[in-house]
């Protein structure tokens, strides 16, 4: 738990006071309305409701002890209007919610690990914990806003209320307990739903008769609904908008573009938009799961669980594999449950050596190289992350005199609360309109940088004739300004300072 804590913790500041992930706008801005509109229903579900439940709860909790301690509201921070994905403050709202994240990745190391010590041993659970604690597909997405480290801990919830039919006195009741999780996964990522196909699958295979399956599956579907309505109170009042939006993502996903593969990011190199160049799984993680699952489908006891396991990985990648945008993320439900898989796979090949202490040590060492280093590695880099519109801000705010004046292109995002650093007085414009408003104002300073057109091609501000009388003091990033406003600008956006008083 402590290595888990340490290295998701510490880039929660990462990018500060911008996000610092494609998704976490997507998720938040919903969120973030409704805190600050004081409602509980987020206006649109392309996401479902229970993520955004939880950062508002918590949010509204966090500002109003603020409140108590005298701090400046945090609702009131958060603009009325957002016309630029990359617009997302205030910052410490942000922070709460990553915070949020990581407690949600402890609950997945603390399931995962006692999951497997049920099934096989203080070792096995000890092993899974420890990769769930530091497998990099964990780790990478457990100090940002997604709604996929939600799924994850229902999905593992939900498998392990499944397993615990097997031995529980009542197990009718298990069963309704396994599929409202599997509807608390609904209502976390829709997708995440299939884990109850696992649910069902280790009902249907565990030895009982008919008439008690039935009954177990019947509480299970009844769970599932129940689950469900419970955690995404907007399925009674929005079904219709709803079901358009699953309609959407389905068709969403039978486009194919090209893409890496799903084992390409799991063996060789993480999902792009993470900036990890490793792997998030590896191929030894990946061996011992494997061997794992196999092992358990031969137990007796174990046999049903194991083969819902199967199940569930089969629907997660026939629903995935060849969809158009194949990011890792979508799979992390299945994650923690290879964790276990591999817990188990360890026991087994422990078993079959002399020297256990041995194996414990080369196995200590593998995981240390392999992930420990990584991870830690990769979390400090994080933490040490900042946005190029921040060192631009930082630069003009440092330099800039009270009667200067300074225009800024709207298409960086630089948010307000950054504009508001600098001590001078500051417009913004367009960019088509930025030239004309130079050769009007004259400004001591212009922060611009380069825009990519619809066709693909660049336009480049230091090549404006208006900034020919102009130096630039800063350049900072290296990707150009994307020509959407609902495109994320990235961390590393091209971001120029052009002083006035010196030909370039």
């Amino acid at each position: 738990m402590v290595l888990g804590l340490t290295v998701r913790a510490l880039p929660v500041t990462a990018a500060r006071p911008y996000m610092a992930y494609v998704d976490e706008g997507h998720f938040l801005h919903p969120a973030f309305r409704m805190i600050r509109d004081r409602t509980w229903d987020p206006g649109q579900y392309a996401y479902p409701q229970l993520p955004h439940l939880a950062v508002a709860s918590v949010g509204r909790l966090v500002d109003a002890l603020g409140s108590v301690a005298g701090a400046p509201s945090l609702r009131k921070r958060i603009p009325r209007t957002v016309e630029m994905y990359d617009e997302l403050e205030p910052f410490a709202l942000l922070v709460t919610a990553r915070i949020l994240s990581v407690a949600v990745g402890l609950g997945i190391v603390l399931l995962t690990g006692l999951f497997a010590r049920s099934l096989a041993g203080p070792v096995a659970g000890a092993a899974a914990a420890l990769l769930a604690a530091c497998t990099p597909a964990l780790v990478l997405r457990g100090s940002i806003a997604t709604v996929d480290s939600y799924a994850a801990l229902a999905a593992i919830a939900a498998l392990f209320a499944a397993d615990s039919t097997r031995t529980s006195r009542r197990p009718a009741l298990t069963a309704f307990v396994a599929g409202g999780l599997a509807g608390v996964a609904f209502a976390s990522k829709y997708p995440a739903v299939l884990v109850f196909v696992a649910v069902a699958t280790t009902i249907l295979l565990l030895p009982s008769t008919l008439s008690d399956k039935v009954r177990r599956l019947s509480a299970a579907v009844a769970g599932l609904v129940a689950g469900a309505f419970a955690a995404m109170p907007g399925l009674r009042s929005h079904a219709a908008e709803i079901r358009a939006v699953l309609l959407a993502h389905w068709r969403g996903y039978q486009v194919r573009i090209v893409d890496a593969s799903l084992w390409r990011q799991a063996l060789v190199q993480a999902e792009s938009n993470l900036r990890y160049g490793g792997p998030e799984l590896g191929i030894v993680f990946c061996l011992l799961a494997v061997v794992g699952i196999a092992i358990g489908a031969r137990g007796r006891t174990s046999m049903p669980t194991m083969v819902g396991w199967y199940a569930f990985a089969a629907a997660m990648l026939a629903l995935f594999a060849n969809t158009g945008s194949r990011p890792f993320r979508n799979l992390l439900p299945l994650v923690p449950v290879a964790c276990v898989a591999a817990g188990i796979g360890y026991v087994e090949l422990r078993r079959r050596v002399h020297r256990p202490a041995a194996a414990d040590a080369l196995g200590i060492v593998l995981l240390v190289l392999l992930f420990v280093v990584p991870m830690t590695s990769y979390a400090r880099r994080r933490r040490n992350l900042e946005d190029s519109r921040r060192l631009a801000v930082d630069w003009v705010a440092a330099k800039v005199r009270p009667d200067d004046t300074v225009l800024i292109a709207r298409e960086l995002a630089i948010l307000d609360g950054e504009i508001g650093r600098i001590p001078s007085g500051v417009s913004c414009s367009s960019w088509s309109d930025a030239p004309s408003r130079i050769r009007s104002l004259a400004p001591r300073w212009v922060i611009a940088g380069v825009l990519m057109r619809r066709d693909g091609s660049w336009d480049a501000a230091a090549e404006w004739p208006e900034l020919a009388g102009y130096r630039v003091v800063l350049r900072a990033g290296e990707t150009p300004t994307p020509p959407f406003a609902g495109w994320w600008r990235g961390n590393a956006e091209i971001v120029a300072v052009f002083e006035r008083g010196a030909s370039r």
